[in-house]
């Protein structure tokens, strides 16, 4: 079983490298950048980070930003923030069944 770090690493990997396949929304905060991804896509604990019509938020260690700081850099450039400074950052997940979408917003503070 993957740890819950694991599984957010594997659905960040998946969306960085597959561009094409990933919805990014604007959201109406200057911190946080919102994707979608098809509901086929195999993910890690999928039942604790998308349950349908449901989110979940976790707040994410110092430890995994710092390991992952190369990618979450990739996600915060796509938010509206000019500096590249944020100490946390919180992932909310869940699934739109009707739209068999997966959604992850990443939100940088």
């Amino acid at each position: 079983m993957l740890s819950n770090s694991d599984s957010i690493f594997q659905v960040l990997t998946y969306i960085k490298s597959h561009p094409k396949s990933i919805i990014i929304s604007a959201t109406e905060y200057t911190n946080a950048v919102r994707m979608f991804i098809d509901d086929t896509v195999a993910v890690g604990n999928a039942q604790m980070y998308f349950p349908d019509h449901e989110i979940v938020v976790t707040r994410m260690s110092p430890e995994f930003i710092s390991t992952n700081s190369n990618l979450l850099d990739y996600f915060y450039d796509f938010t509206k923030q000019n500096d590249q400074s944020y100490d946390e950052l919180w992932v909310t997940t869940g699934h739109l069944q009707d739209s068999n979408k997966y959604m992850v917003e990443l939100s940088f503070e």
